[in-house]
């Protein structure tokens, strides 16, 4: 019992993680570093984790991250998966075209650029957003934390919380980066969709038994995030 708790507390701190990484290098201006450092956190700790704290094989954890419930594949999930993908994409460009009237394009635009992120440079960044992001993200929150965190749940109630606590987590994880761009009531919206979307690809990994549910909804949802980049940087006008 007192080795599981032990588990449980370093778990917990592994599940901030990426947050505290987040804030310290994006915070401190070493945007540089900051796509490398989120790379390692993403990919390290689930791995030092499962194999040096659980002694699990490298293959086994692959496995558990991957497929953590083969017996739900075949029931609809990789279905749901697409229409919800489908549905991240409209609501997030649908969302801009309603709402974009009432945010600062152009002080989103600076503080990009005082980062590193201009718009020479972005089409680079879109692409890592796209490709690299989804798969690196997925395998930390959906295939790490909610993962682990379904297994250390010994009740029906405790597995609900985990699903929408670390729902929640990934959303607060993202509002560190968005905090300057928002008045208080975008900056609200903006966390309530976050939360519903990390409490949406929670389920979706569940349902489907399998991580490439949830990286399909995340990729297509980058894709239009990545989009909208192209429209604050002054590509493409809507």
């Amino acid at each position: 019992m007192k080795k599981k708790r032990i588990l449980l507390c370093v778990f917990l701190l592994c599940m901030l993680a990426p947050t505290a990484v987040e804030f310290f290098v994006y915070r401190g201006g070493y945007i540089d570093v900051l796509p490398w450092a989120k790379l390692l956190v993403h990919f390290g700790v689930p791995i030092l984790f499962a194999v040096f704290l659980l002694r699990e094989r490298l293959g086994d954890m692959w496995r558990t991250v991957l497929r953590p419930w083969p017996e739900q594949r075949g029931r609809g999930g990789m279905s749901l998966a697409a229409l919800v993908a489908l549905l991240a994409g409209a609501v997030i460009v649908g969302g801009y075209m309603v709402l974009g009237a009432y945010v600062d394009v152009p002080a989103i635009a600076r503080d990009l650029a005082v980062n590193g992120v201009t718009r020479e440079v972005y089409p680079w960044i879109a692409l890592w957003i796209v490709v690299v992001n989804p798969f690196k993200e997925e395998f930390f929150w959906r295939g790490f934390v909610l993962n682990r965190a379904y297994h250390f749940a010994q009740t029906a109630t405790m597995r609900v919380v985990a699903l929408v606590g670390t729902g929640i987590l990934f959303a607060v994880h993202h509002m560190i980066i968005f905090a300057g761009w928002f008045n208080w009531w975008q900056f609200a919206l903006a966390t309530v969709f976050l939360s519903c979307a990390g409490i949406v690809l929670n389920y979706v990994y569940l349902r489907a038994g399998t991580l490439w549910a949830p990286w399909l909804v995340h990729t297509v949802a980058d894709v239009a995030l990545a989009f909208l980049g192209f429209v604050v940087f002054g590509y493409i006008t809507l």
